[in-house]
């Protein structure tokens, strides 16, 4: 007795309804059993495609999927196209039936040593489909039977004991497909916990072993050959040609390669053919159906975890250290990864169906809902990942953004409709996408509880001014409450007065002021930043009054630097600018602090001196650690758990287009590098590369300006020494940064301890 393929293939489908009627929890292997006792189930697809005396035939063959999920539809081999089914009404009350069944499974399941309990149940389920039956012990035939079924019987008519050739190829075959499900989950955690537990490596060595050992031989090379170098060529910030993307650091690269290529191998494995076959013609249809079951369930194992490195509130920065950008690059390949292989998934059981019973049989399956919610589930996947690539990311960032959350949203409903329509809540299929949901749900939370907590107190005001000359804006954020800045951080900022209440963009803190710092810090006083401070309270408390009566303006306050570009930031220079004033205050909502972590900043602790290496509006980053070594210096009461405290030198290194800007900056925003400690350095060296920077136009006295272009090598390599430890801070378009890794990458050739950080200009 064979069935015939069409039907083989929808077996595990048909099949889909026989589970327990208790609730089950977890996947396929960890906490969900499929077809067990197999015993059970082998006995009953054995059977089941025999015809019964209140079997029912058809011509219509035009039948509701669903319909075919409640009841086993078999072809007649009889020289026609008639259709028989056989309702789960029929099952429960056709005695021969019964009897024939439950006589199988109390004679298999005790050579199986299944408990009668076990057997009882899973009776109960598969005899009528979940309809009431007799139980197992009343339903057994009061004589054994003693006539084995014929391999060619299409009719059961009396009571007989299973064909013993069909209940052990239907054994083999479902052992087997069990088998495989189960890896296709073991594969699908492994993959997901490979990518996490290098997370958890990566920031464990970072954080507790690297600082026990210090620097050694053995430190230097895995510096200079694994953890800072570009992939290739040098390259890395810089963009490949015809801005096809970036490439990784070296050690990154060699992550995301390991991640792939252990995809390519759990897609590509461990399928195994077993004869004699119940479901399948051939081992081409069996394999066929395996690699295609496998993928699926990669695919939405990795759909999680690039929606896990995609969110802002990724704990795993927190762990690692890890820049947004790094966890974007791990994002966007945890995307095409499976992308691909939904794509796989969808083109073998398209060609399958071709090979069944050609294009009629695929027309008769796409037709089904569940089929083309996987179609628009693939495509919009494949259409997301073309429109992530760097050019449309540069083009028009706003419309990237906007339509990659709608693809990834239609993309996941497509995901859901096709698992729901097809398995409905069984074999435990929608707790990947439960985890894809949960990933997300946690940083849009995460992200809305940022927002309550940083603006219970009322929105922030923030006072807009245009540095002359340049098209880069000063903004200083007036806070209703101290914020704890540390180096590198970064807030999200909402402007809803220029029309886009959901718009928002990181901006890198550059300083920062609050009253605890003017009160216990006084040697600050004579500093620039305080200066600077309390002339921006003059210039704009005239516009804060009129926009909140008399309240007078908060002393504690951030400030950023923002070069204007497109969107949010071109819209808010308009603004300026038709405002005819020289500043302008706007409510706004900060997302908080983000960023600066201690295990990115680990690296500053044990640094002799840090050089600060910024090019344009790099400055930025730079002299929020800039403020963060005068602090320390300054005042360690400030400083309960300082970050350089064993710095006694620091470089700032800046290179600008504009030479309003580095004076504006030099003469408001930097501290005076004359002031305070003796025994902690603070030396500043410009280059400007503007235009006019053949002319001789000075900046404050003292300050060491250089016109031209900066030599970053010459730069790196002077406050490098064998004897000492140098961390480099850096944040510098593309071109400069890649020349300052090469730097770095040579002095620790040469044996001098340098360590990297980098504040990437783009993500």
């Amino acid at each position: 007795m064979k069935i015939p393929v069409t039907v083989r293939f929808a077996l595990p489908i048909l099949f889909s309804d026989f589970v327990s009627a208790e609730t089950q929890y977890g996947i396929l292997g960890f906490g969900i059993p499929m077809y067990q006792p197999l015993c059970c189930y082998s006995c009953h697809d054995a059977l089941s495609a025999l015809y019964l005396e209140c079997t029912t035939f058809s011509d219509d063959m035009n039948m509701h999927h669903s319909d075919m999920d409640m009841k086993l539809i078999k072809r007649m081999d009889m020289g026609g196209d008639s259709m028989a089914t056989t309702s789960d009404a029929c099952y429960a009350s056709d005695r021969i039936w019964l009897e024939t069944f439950s006589y199988c499974v109390h004679e298999k399941c005790a050579q199986d040593n299944v408990d009668q309990s076990e057997q009882s149940k899973c009776f109960s389920r598969l005899a009528a489909n979940g309809l009431q039956v007799p139980t197992l012990q009343a339903s057994l035939p009061s004589t054994a039977p003693t006539v084995q079924l014929e391999t060619e019987a299409t009719w059961l008519n009396s009571t007989n004991l299973v064909n013993g050739n069909a209940y052990l190829s239907n054994y083999v075959t479902m052992k087997e497909f069990v088998s495989s499900e189960e890896r296709h989950t073991r594969y699908a955690l492994v993959s997901m916990l490979f990518v996490v537990g290098i997370c958890f490596i990566a920031g464990t060595w970072k954080r507790y072993i690297t600082p026990k050992f210090g620097p050694s031989t053995l430190s230097l090379k895995i510096n200079q050959h694994l953890l800072v170098p570009a992939t290739l060529n040098n390259r890395h910030s810089s963009p490949l040609p015809y801005r096809a993307g970036y490439l990784p650091k070296r050690a990154l690269s060699i992550f995301v390669t390991s991640y792939v290529l252990l995809n390519i191998v759990f897609s590509a494995v461990s399928f195994h053919h077993v004869t004699p076959n119940a479901w399948y013609a051939d081992r081409r249809h069996e394999i066929a159906a395996y690699v295609s079951n496998r993928t699926g369930v990669l695919s939405f194992a990795n759909l999680a975890l690039a929606i896990l490195f995609s969110g802002r509130n990724n704990l795993l920065i927190f762990i690692t250290g890890w820049s947004q950008s790094t966890m974007l690059v791990i994002h966007r390949w945890a995307s095409r990864v499976a992308t691909v292989q939904a794509v796989v998934h969808s083109i073998i059981y398209t060609i399958t169906y071709f090979w069944t019973d050609g294009s009629a049989a695929y027309r008769t399956e796409a037709a089904m809902p569940y089929y083309w919610w996987g179609i628009i589930a693939t495509t919009v996947l494949c259409i997301a990942v073309c429109f992530a690539v760097l050019p449309i990311r540069i083009q028009s960032y706003e419309v990237f953004l906007i339509s990659h959350i709608a693809f990834a949203i239609l993309a996941l409903v497509g995901c859901w409709y096709h698992i729901d329509m097809r398995f409905g809540s069984k074999w435990g299929y929608k707790v990947w996408l439960y985890i894809a949901f949960a990933f997300w749900a946690f940083d849009r939370l995460m992200r809305f509880f940022r927002l309550v907590f940083f603006n219970y107190s009322g929105s922030p005001i923030a006072v807009v001014k245009q540095i002359p000359h340049t098209d880069i804006l000063q903004l200083t954020i007036h806070l209703k409450k101290a914020w704890k800045v540390r180096p590198s951080q970064h807030s999200f900022l909402y402007i809803p007065l220029l029309g886009k209440p959901w718009e928002n963009h990181p901006f890198t803190i550059a300083s920062w002021s609050y009253s605890e710092l003017a009160r216990n810090m006084p040697v600050m006083e004579n500093t620039d930043i305080t200066k600077q401070v309390e002339v921006q309270n003059k210039e704009i408390d005239g516009s804060l009054e009129s926009h909140h009566g008399n309240e007078s303006p908060q002393s504690d306050q951030v400030v950023c630097l923002i070069r204007a570009r497109k969107g949010m930031t071109a819209s808010l220079l308009q603004k300026l600018r038709r405002s005819g004033a020289s500043s302008l205050p706007v409510s706004i909502l900060t997302e908080g602090l983000y960023g600066g972590h201690r295990a990115t900043l680990l690296p500053l602790k044990s640094a002799d001196t840090i050089l600060c290496v910024a090019g344009g509006i790099g400055i930025t980053s730079c002299m929020s650690f800039l403020q963060q070594y005068v602090v320390e210096s300054r005042s360690t009461e400030l400083a309960s758990k300082p970050l350089m405290s064993s710095a006694t030198e620091f470089v700032l290194a800046w290179s600008a287009r504009e030479e309003s800007l580095t004076q504006h900056v030099s003469t408001s925003l930097l501290p005076d590098p004359t002031a305070g400690s003796q025994d902690k350095r603070l030396k500043y060296r410009f280059w400007c590369t503007g235009e006019n920077s053949s002319q001789d136009k000075g900046l404050e006295q003292g300050t060491n300006m250089q016109r031209g272009r900066m030599n970053v090598r010459d730069v790196v390599r002077s406050v490098a020494s064998k004897e000492k430890r140098v961390v480099v801070v850096l944040c510098a378009p593309g071109g400069m940064s890649d020349e300052a890794r090469e730097a770095v990458v040579e002095c620790l050739r040469d044996g001098m301890p340098v360590d990297l950080i980098e504040e990437a200009f783009a993500w």
